[in-house]
């Protein structure tokens, strides 16, 4: 066989093979591709030819050699990578191959001649290794590369031995039909213990042997990041290294952010015919969901991936855009004949066999347990099985664990008088599961037949038990969820009312679930204080940005709380003004809370009280009564700083900056500002230093200071970790105002466009008009007049309808100074800007 020289000269070649890595190298744990053994399978030349090639790159400064530990190895090994200069040149190599014609040969002997560098669109092949596999008659056989490449990767998590499988042709079937179909995604559920796993593992150790396999299970602890981490591994593995060489130089920086579109691309350039895994996708966060949803709606369909989840229950894992392209399956028992042979194959008699199949059908995981005990019956097995053979204190235990949603620290049992002889010794029998150190879980089979058989005198006990060793553990929401199970209504009541706001902006839709939980446990006549359980799910639609629930809930609870807390009557009243203030109806917001403020009692609570002062401060600012304002700040400060009230203090300094940039006074803005963040930042009040930090960017901003970025970053980073809808809203309308001026388009665009959606769906109709003039003033920078021009009569609109005459002249003016350099008609907003004109029409929207 003649073997055809290369068209790239070895020095060519490992130049273009290193710099694939040429991003910060990780010293402690180095591809081997690095090492010479690597470089030499890599290009495809004898090991004996490496050395004396790298030395003359070495002494010609191309490239640098350094000790590391490598990946697979035990010893450190000598690793090189490209200096910058050898970085230029693989760069001029690399632009010397991409406009090459070439001839590409496919497994079926066929040839086409593309250009060298669309050889990954068409064919899935990376570049470098297309050049490094390019001969000197132009030439690439995709069948020698994949040769070279050998056995198939199959990244499996949890690879065990399948000790057995029975039945399941006809759901075998449906995989290899749905895997040779253009459908992309398969959705396969069932009730816990049906085989999902094992029948997916068993077609891809029978099926996929010559495919690249990535299989992962999904648990509540797993965030985005961890499976983009155990995707770049994968991907590195089958050759494509980009995205973990990003990640790499991500974590050796401390300030370079990952960039998720740019981890969106790369994996979306990596994935071409690999199957894609994910199972117990119920687990998954909803940071988790979000990220699996984007990646499944921005993926390159014309390629061969095929994804399969796994589950339970499969909820916002698919886009709706991408149904069509989605086959589900659930997966049900196992026929009986089947389930019959597992049965006598495990010993069994027929008699036994068939009791056992009518008493409980072909469930896999029920029919194991069976089968390694009492043959007589299932149900005896669960409770004789169980129960005979566990002392008094293992069966109280198990009881008692048996009430619990989530894994259950250790030391919660021993504060119980569990011993941990006790809990070892069900460890020891499979009946306790360890989920991570210290923490188990009952087997969810036996958890709820037994949960079940509890006697409701035993079931509230030990709810009852549950709910007090969670509250002394500082796990104040699941501690509710025990009480209103054991019958504290009230008990559970006012421990959320007392505690909700600690958690409300990371878990908003779990304290509603809770206090509507505890509502209809009530019981017609009783009372037990419900207006508190309204004025909670109210500011759960708070933070979750649905205002319109939560003024239903705030009016709820402000008729039930009616005549009887004249403080709560007022807190609510300050939300509601809060909202109808923010929505640009400034008369409206005031009158609700002159409706309690000019009353003659004034037993309010100090705190509600300063917070009503301070609601009626940015109220007066906005309709531009500065010396009200001042008074209404002022009095909420001396309230503040009478009670100690280190929150309401920081709210009031903040509003006196408020009420100063509004004056353009900024250096005394910037001051107050600095003051309210010290207080909020005292008692990490996250929603407080999100507000002040913004509030700082943007007289920064107003100064035309660089500074402003800086507190906007600050500001970012804590409004991730926060639910608060508005308060994100108007962060990301900052940050679109500020790239406008830093001529950074995309980016504003984007943040205009995330504060747009969400000041929509509020109607918090000033802020939007904001957002609205900042499309404006982007589209008329990038010379799209009409598209502007459509912006500023949006934003016209809101303020007419709104009645707000400082709006309507504000917009006008941004228009005709925005727009003037178009051949567009703008004498209508001339003539309001100038006070001539006059909009008398509202516009619904």
């Amino acid at each position: 066989m003649v073997m055809v020289r290369k068209y790239l000269s070895n020095r060519e070649r490992i130049l273009l093979h290193l710099s694939t890595y040429s991003g910060n190298l990780n010293y402690y744990n180095a591809p081997f591709n690095l090492t010479q053994d690597g470089i030499a399978t890599a290009i495809g030349i004898g090991r004996n030819n490496v050395p004396r090639e790298l030395k003359t790159l070495l002494n010609e400064g191309l490239v640098e050699a350094k000790k590391a530990r490598v990946t697979g190895l035990k010893n450190r090994r000598t690793v090189y990578h490209l200096t910058a200069k050898g970085i230029t040149q693989a760069i001029e190599i690399r632009k010397k191959l991409e406009e090459l014609f070439v001839k590409v040969r496919n497994s079926s002997e066929e040839e086409e001649t593309i250009i060298l560098k669309d050889i990954g669109k068409k064919y899935g092949v990376d570049f470098i290794t297309a050049a490094l596999n390019l001969n000197k008659n132009l030439e690439i056989d995709l069948v020698s590369i994949v040769r070279k490449r050998g056995k198939r990767i199959h990244y499996i998590e949890e690879d065990f031995l399948i000790s057995h499988f029975y039945g399941r042709k006809k759901d075998m079937e449906i995989i290899e039909e749905w895997f040779k179909s253009d459908k992309k995604i398969m959705l396969i559920t069932g009730l816990s213990g049906m085989g999902k796993t094992t029948l997916v593992l068993k077609f891809v150790k029978d099926a996929l042997k010559d495919k690249d396999v990535f299989f992962i299970k999904i648990d509540e602890t797993k965030s985005s990041l961890d499976i983009v981490q155990k995707l770049s591994h994968f991907f590195s593995r089958i050759g494509h290294p980009k995205l973990e060489r990003y990640l790499r130089s991500r974590a050796n920086s401390l300030e370079i952010e990952i960039n998720w579109n740019t981890i969106y691309y790369l994996i979306k350039e990596s994935m071409n015919e690999e199957v894609y895994i994910f199972d117990n996708v119920e687990n998954a966060t909803g940071d988790v969901k979000k990220f699996m949803k984007s990646l499944i709606d921005i993926l390159d369909y014309s390629r061969r991936f095929k994804i399969v989840a796994i589950g339970t229950g499969i909820n916002d894992f698919v886009p709706i855009n991408r149904i069509s392209a989605v086959e589900e399956m659930h997966l049900s028992e196992l026929r009986e004949e089947d389930a019959y042979t597992m049965l006598r194959d495990e010993g069994f008699g027929e008699k036994d066999a068939y009791k056992i199949l009518k008493m409980y059908g072909g469930n896999p995981l029920l029919l194991s347990i069976a089968k390694n005990n009492d043959p007589r019956a299932l149900r005896r097995f669960i409770l004789d099985g169980v129960f005979l053979n566990l002392s008094d204190k293992e069966r109280e235990a198990v009881e008692f664990i048996s009430v619990f949603r989530k894994p259950i620290k250790i030391g919660a049992l021993l504060l119980n008088n569990i011993e941990y002889s006790v809990i070892y010794s069900l460890i020891n029998k499979n009946i306790l599961q360890e989920m991570e150190f210290e923490v188990v879980s009952l087997h969810r089979i036996i958890k709820n037949f037994i949960y079940e058989r509890l006697t409701l005198s035993k079931k509230k006990e030990y709810h009852l038990l549950a709910a007090q060793n969670l509250l002394e553990e500082g796990d104040v929401l699941e501690s509710i969820y025990h009480f209103i199970q054991g019958g504290k209504r009230l008990r559970a009541n006012l421990l959320l009312s007392e505690y909700y706001e600690k958690y409300l902006l990371e878990v908003p839709g779990q304290i509603r679930e809770l206090a509507t939980e505890i509502l209809n446990s009530y019981q017609e006549g009783i009372e037990d204080h419900e207006w508190l359980l309204y004025g909670v799910i109210g500011d759960t639609y708070w933070v979750d940005g649905e205002w319109d629930l939560a003024i239903e809930n705030y009016r709820k609870a402000e008729e039930l709380v009616r005549n009887k807390d004249l403080n709560y009557s007022l807190r609510v009243r300050v939300r509601m003004a809060e909202i109808v203030a923010k929505r640009g109806k400034y008369r409206e917001a005031k009158e609700i809370l002159d409706s309690v403020l000019y009353e003659e009692n004034k037993n309010y609570r100090r705190d509600f009280l300063a917070m009503a002062y301070y609601v009626m401060g940015n109220i007066c600012v906005e309709m531009g009564s500065y010396d009200d304002a001042e008074e209404y700040f002022m009095k909420a400060l001396k309230i503040s700083e009478e009670n100690m009230d280190y929150r309401m203090m920081g709210y009031a300094y903040n509003g006196l900056g408020i009420l100063y940039r509004a004056q353009k006074d900024y250096n005394i803005s910037l001051e107050y500002y600095e003051k309210a963040l010290e207080y909020v930042e005292s008692i990490d009040d996250k929603v407080g230093m999100v507000k002040i930090l913004s509030n700082i960017g943007r007289v920064y901003y107003d100064m035309t200071d660089d500074k402003a970025e800086i507190y906007y970053r600050r500001a970012n980073n804590i409004a991730e970790k926060i639910s608060d809808e508005y308060i994100k809203a108007r962060l990301y309308l900052s940050i679109g105002i500020w790239n406008i001026y830093k001529d950074k388009l995309n980016v504003a665009e984007k943040n205009l466009k995330k504060a747009v959606e969400l000041l929509r769906d509020m109607r918090a109709k000033p802020s939007l008009i904001n957002a609205y003039i900042a499309f404006g003033e982007l589209y008329a920078y990038i010379k799209k007049g009409d598209l502007a021009k459509e912006y500023f009569d949006k934003a016209l609109d809101i303020a007419v309808e709104i009645g707000d005459e400082k709006w309507i002249s504000t917009v006008a003016e941004e228009a005709v100074k925005s727009l003037k350099l178009f051949e567009l008609d703008i004498e209508k907003y001339k003539k309001i800007a100038s006070g001539e004109g006059r909009i008398v029409t509202i516009i619904e929207k």
